[in-house]
């Protein structure tokens, strides 16, 4: 999950990236949401008003976020990780861990073998188009 930094303010005054409402009561607790909640862009515009990147990086983590995402800028990266505590995310571990089946399995399932011939089908239109 990704939330924006969009601000609702007839709910709460922060962006919901750097929000405990949207993040901890709506999210975690009303939709009873349990997967990895990644932070959007910390160097985005929308998120200026979370303060420094360090500032912006905290914000994030403190309103609920189990990673947060600072691109293309790597002084800012470096501020937001110089300012963050190291912690350990046991749901980000999930992320990591080894596919239980194999790829041969996947790739004879009829799901698998519809959306190839469908991805080459779309090829095919769309060369002919383009040609």
């Amino acid at each position: 999950m990704m939330p924006a930094h969009v601000i609702f303010e007839h709910y709460n005054e922060k962006p919901a990236s750097g929000s405990e409402y949207w993040l901890k009561q709506v999210l975690r607790k009303d939709m009873q949401f349990n997967g990895v909640i990644f932070s959007d862009d910390l160097n985005m515009k929308g998120a200026d008003v979370l303060g420094s990147y360090s500032e912006r990086a905290i914000a994030a983590q403190q309103a609920g976020c189990d990673m947060v995402l600072l691109c293309n800028n790597r002084e800012g990266a470096i501020q937001a990780l110089d300012g963050l505590p190291q912690t350990q995310v046991p749901k980000l571990t999930a992320l990591c861990k080894k596919p239980t089946g194999e790829y041969r399995d996947l790739v004879n399932t009829r799901l698998w073998q519809e959306t190839e011939q469908r991805i080459t089908r779309l090829t095919q239109e769309w060369r002919e188009k383009n040609a």
